[in-house]
């Protein structure tokens, strides 16, 4: 592990919290000279997300030019990847992602229809509020991310005596919350509220009916047609 490139990653603006937590493991893995060859699976495990999602942001990474990503063939035949991480130098512009709904402009504020509460950052010199007991700098928090609730489950957490220890702990929560509930705020509060409910210890998809789940899609966008996912006449 090389600290030296861990609080390189830490500062890198890259656009998508998963896919930071993604630069951060790979700078986790690597050697002085920025060099590592983890699996696809032990990213995805440690990073707690599928394999899919692990090469689809290694494949950004790659494209923002932060990783060069090689092929090594052993003795068996089998190959394994090797990835060179570039972290000095200027950093680059995050990568647009329109397949994720939690890239964020650095210029603009994301809309959030759904969420009665203002935002807390008019503009990038102003800093997030503050969360009590969080390991993250404020400015590694998401803007996306439900600050009540947020709040709220690292209280329960501590109660339990499950606190985050540390900060890529604590980070790949607020990546995990973020994915399950598609960044809406609202959604937010109510995954947190089940697993307060339930004694939980980790966060996982609001249970509920299929009726109820369209109902929280067509309230929380207006414009979908929800009639669409009605069952046919007779059935």
């Amino acid at each position: 592990m090389s600290m030296i490139l861990m609080a390189k990653a830490m500062s890198i603006k890259v656009g998508n919290p998963t896919r930071k937590l993604v630069l951060l493991k790979l700078a986790d893995n690597a050697n002085d000279n920025g060099k590592c060859w983890p699996s696809y699976d032990h990213i995805a495990e440690m990073c707690e997300i599928d394999r899919r999602t692990a090469m689809r942001h290694i494949k950004a990474l790659s494209e923002s030019g932060l990783v060069t990503l090689t092929y090594r063939k052993g003795e068996k035949g089998n190959s394994s990847n090797i990835y060179h991480l570039h972290l000095d130098g200027d950093k680059l512009s995050p990568p647009s992602d329109t397949r994720s709904p939690r890239v964020v402009s650095e210029d603009h504020q994301p809309s959030d229809p759904v969420s009665p509460r203002t935002s807390h950052r008019t503009s990038q010199l102003e800093p997030v509020k503050n969360i009590k007991k969080s390991l993250v700098e404020n400015s590694e928090i998401p803007e996306e991310l439900n600050l009540v609730a947020w709040q709220q489950w690292l209280e329960y957490r501590a109660t339990i005596k499950k606190k985050y220890k540390t900060q890529r702990g604590e980070l790949t929560g607020i990546a995990k919350l973020l994915e399950l509930s598609r960044n809406d705020k609202k959604l937010q509060q109510r995954i947190i509220d089940q697993s307060i409910d339930n004694e939980w210890q980790g966060l996982f998809e609001l249970k509920t009916n299929t009726a109820s789940r369209m109902n929280e899609i067509a309230e929380y966008s207006p414009e979908l047609d929800a009639s669409q996912f009605a069952a046919p006449k007779g059935y």
